[in-house]
C-alpha cells in the first residue's frame, strides 16, 4: 500500500524524533531527502524547516497546482511573524513542536478521508473591509449578506470578524451560542458540525456567526479561518465576512480566501484618503485589484460630503456603486434587528444595496443555474420577523 505521508526534513538530527512520533500515531510515512523527490500524486507532504523565510518558495512549489494536496510545515519557533507568509505560500498547517507532528498528521489524514468522491460546488467569500471605523462597514455587511441570499437563493452566512469586538449579532438581533473566536480556540481543525452548531438563524434565512469575544480573541492570532470558511461554503454557499482594520492571523487567512473585497468609503477626505492604503494592504495579502470593489457609502448627512467630481478625482474613477444616506431608517432598522433591506425594502438605500448584491453575484461568477431567487419576498420576511421573539439587545418603540 502506498505511503500516506511524504516527509522531507532539513533540520539535522530531527528526523528520528519525527518518525517516532508518526510511528506512535500509526501513520505510514515515506521519508525523502529532497523536496524535488515528492511525487506528483502525493496528497500529504510534511516539510521540516529551520529557516521558514528561506523555505517559503519551496512550500509554494509543493502547494501550487497540486489540487487537494495538504502541505504541513514543521517549524519549531515561537516567532509568529512568518506564520501568515507560510499560509500565503500554501501551508495547510504550521506545526511548532515536533511532539505534535503525529496529531497534526492524523488530522490531515482524517481531512483527506472525509473529502467527498464528487467535488461539490465551491463556496464564495465576500469580505467587507475598511481601514477606518465608523464608515458603516457592519451595516453594509449585514444588508449585503441578506441581499445576496435573497437574490441568489444560495445558503448565505454573515461572519463577524471585526475587532476589537463585533456586533453583527446585536444588529441582527440573534443570539448565537458560540463565537468564531471560540470555534478557532478549539484547534486548527474544526469539524463542520461544530461550525453549524455555532450559527444562529435570522428571519431572512441568513445564518450568523458571532464575532470574537474578549476571552477568545487570542485564538485569532494563532489559527486560520479557512476550515470555518470551507465548512460554511459547502455546497456552493456564500459567506460574507465583516472584517475589521486590525489584521491578525485569522483575518489574513480570510483575505487569502476572498473572492471579492468590498471597500466602503465615505465621501469625506479622511475616509477617501485611506483607499490607496487599503489597496496596498490588500495587495500585500495577495488580493488582486480585480477582486477589490470600492463603493461610496453615505454614512452621514449629505451636507458633510464632497462633490461627486471631487470624489471621482480622489478615488481615481467614479464609484461603481453609491449607497445613499439612510438617516432614521438605519437607526430604526438597528432597533428592530432587521437590516434596511428588510425593514424598508423600497427605500433608496435598500434598492442601492440590492443593485450592489446583483453586481457582486456577477463578479463572483454565480451561474444562472445557481442563482435561484429566494421564494419568500422581503415583505414576508419582515412580517415574520415582527412576530418572532426578540433579543434583549434592542429597544422597540
Amino acid at each position: 500500500m502506498p505511503a500516506q505521508i511524504h516527509y522531507v526534513e532539513s533540520v539535522t538530527g530531527r528526523r528520528p524524533q519525527v518518525l517516532a512520533e508518526l510511528a506512535s500515531a500509526r501513520i505510514r510515512v515515506q521519508p525523502l531527502d529532497d523536496p524535488a523527490a515528492v511525487p506528483a500524486d502525493a496528497t500529504i507532504v510534511l516539510v521540516g524547516v529551520d529557516d521558514l523565510a528561506a523555505a517559503l518558495p519551496g512550500i509554494r512549489r509543493l502547494a501550487d497546482g497540486s489540487g487537494d494536496r495538504q502541505v504541513l510545515v514543521l517549524w519549531e519557533s515561537q516567532d509568529p511573524s512568518l506564520l501568515i507568509e507560510a499560509v500565503r505560500a500554501g501551508a495547510r498547517d504550521v506545526i511548532v513542536t515536533a511532539s505534535a507532528v503525529g496529531e497534526c498528521a492524523a488530522r490531515a489524514l482524517e481531512r483527506q478521508a472525509a473529502q467527498p468522491a464528487v467535488r461539490r460546488p465551491r463556496g464564495r467569500v465576500v469580505v467587507v473591509y475598511s481601514l477606518k471605523g465608523g464608515i458603516g462597514k457592519s451595516t453594509v455587511s449585514a444588508n449585503l449578506a441578506i441581499a445576496l441570499h435573497r437574490a441568489s437563493g444560495l445558503p448565505t452566512t454573515a461572519v463577524d470578524l471585526s475587532l476589537p469586538c463585533g456586533n453583527l449579532d446585536m444588529y441582527l438581533d440573534v443570539q448565537p451560542t458560540r463565537s468564531i473566536g471560540e470555534l478557532l480556540a478549539a484547534g486548527a481543525d474544526i469539524e463542520p458540525a461544530m461550525v453549524r452548531q455555532a450559527l444562529a438563524d435570522h428571519p431572512s434565512g441568513l445564518r450568523v456567526l458571532a464575532g470574537p469575544r474578549a476571552h477568545s480573541a487570542e485564538s485569532l492570532t494563532r489559527h486560520s479561518c479557512q476550515p470555518v470558511l470551507s465548512a460554511l461554503g459547502e455546497g456552493g454557499g456564500l459567506v460574507v465576512v465583516d472584517l475589521g482594520a486590525f489584521i491578525e492571523y485569522a483575518h489574513a487567512s480570510v483575505l487569502e480566501a476572498a473572492d471579492l473585497v468590498v471597500v466602503p468609503i465615505m465621501p469625506i477626505i479622511s475616509s477617501l484618503g485611506t483607499l490607496s492604503q487599503a489597496r496596498e494592504v490588500l495587495a500585500g495579502f495577495g488580493v488582486s485589484e480585480d477582486r477589490v470593489m470600492p463603493i461610496l457609502n453615505h454614512a452621514g448627512p449629505e451636507s458633510a460630503t464632497l462633490t461627486p467630481d471631487a470624489v471621482a478625482r480622489l478615488m481615481g474613477a467614479a464609484p461603481a456603486h453609491t449607497l445613499p444616506w439612510g438617516g432614521a431608517e438605519v437607526i430604526a432598522s438597528l432597533n428592530e434587528g432587521l437590516p434596511v433591506v428588510l425593514h424598508r425594502p423600497q427605500s433608496p438605500l435598500a434598492l442601492a444595496i440590492d443593485g450592489l448584491a446583483r453586481d457582486c453575484l456577477t463578479r463572483l461568477g454565480v451561474s444562472p443555474a445557481e442563482a435561484r431567487p429566494a421564494s419568500k419576498p422581503a415583505m414576508f420576511d419582515w412580517l415574520r420577523g415582527l412576530f418572532l421573539p426578540r433579543g434583549v439587545a434592542h429597544v422597540h418603540p
